[in-house]
């Protein structure tokens, strides 16, 4: 399943659109890291309504088909002053007994420091941050309203991505 996951990211990252350009977003108070795992959390929920969510914030998102009756794609792209162009893939895939999420967002050649390190201030996780002379790691993993977190993230001078993957059990049905 990750080989299939990982060459279906990759094919959609290369096939990703040109940026939408949109105004800066009104929480420039809130370090970027957080407000793009607000995103890639919404996107991995598999709420129905997330295409029309993500185009209010400035999104240009867009539900691709994903091949399968038991999943669901998206991608998504915005332009972000001072930040640059955001690219967002995700993967909702639903199994008989839980429901797993996945959310990647990737800037090249982003212009400012988008806060890996911020990530770390989130009570509901758990994890490590490494640095190196240029380059942020993190790696987290945690739990809340019955949903798992798995988290990574780094920057670079040359590129930022975060990466949840996120896995919610399904109430036991009777047979």
């Amino acid at each position: 399943m990750r080989a299939v996951l990982g060459v279906l990211i990759i094919g959609l990252l290369a096939a990703t659109p040109t940026f939408a350009k949109s105004k800066p977003n009104a929480s420039d108070s809130v370090p970027r890291a957080l407000e793009f795992l607000e995103v890639c959390e919404k996107f991995a929920s598999g709420d129905v309504l997330v295409v029309e969510w993500a185009s209010e914030l400035g999104w240009d998102a867009k539900e691709g088909d994903s091949g399968s009756l038991y999943a669901r794609l998206y991608n998504a792209n915005r332009y972000i002053e001072g930040v640059g162009d955001v690219a967002l893939v995700a993967l909702i895939e639903d199994y008989p007994t839980q429901t797993l999420g996945y959310c990647r967002i990737d800037i090249v050649a982003p212009a400012g420091t988008i806060g890996v390190l911020n990530l770390n201030e989130l009570p509901r996780l758990t994890g490590t941050i490494r640095t190196t002379s240029d380059t942020d790691y993190g790696s987290w993993e945690g739990a809340e309203s019955g949903r798992d977190y798995l988290l990574l993230a780094s920057q670079d001078p040359n590129n930022f991505s975060l990466q949840l993957t996120t896995f919610v059990a399904h109430a036991a049905q009777n047979p």
